[in-house]
């Protein structure tokens, strides 16, 4: 039973941890420079996903893989680009496979997951 309930506890702060860093990239100005609080609350992101043994950036605003990465699978989970001026999901995708190429499978799978099955029929 405690094993059970730490298990769940786990997962609980894993799933809240996925939250704030969604929350956080989601209300980001990326053209912008952050305040000193937000740089504040993403390093404060990257220490707890580092303790969790999760390889981390440095800066999410020069780490352009992480950058293209984060972008390419909230646009599919939100189902609206973010984080590029684009008008479409489509162009995200586009954004993706050419300039991301070592992202492209995984933003096969946000696609899937996220259920935008008309964009993996196109």
């Amino acid at each position: 039973m405690l094993l059970h309930q730490q298990q769940a506890s786990r997962l609980q702060a894993e799933e809240d941890l996925r939250q704030r860093i969604c929350s956080f990239w989601l209300t980001r100005n990326q053209k912008a420079p952050e305040t000193v609080s937000r740089v504040e609350t993403w390093q404060d992101l990257v220490a707890e996903l580092s303790a969790r043994g999760v390889p981390t950036p440095i800066n999410d605003r020069y780490d352009r893989a992480v950058t293209g990465l984060m972008n390419g699978v909230l646009s599919a989970r939100e189902k609206t680009p973010v984080g590029w001026d684009f008008k479409s999901l489509i162009q995200v995708v586009h954004r993706m496979c050419d300039g991301y190429p070592e992202h492209a499978l995984t933003m096969g799978f946000a696609l899937r997951e996220y259920e935008c099955d008309d964009l993996i029929k196109a």
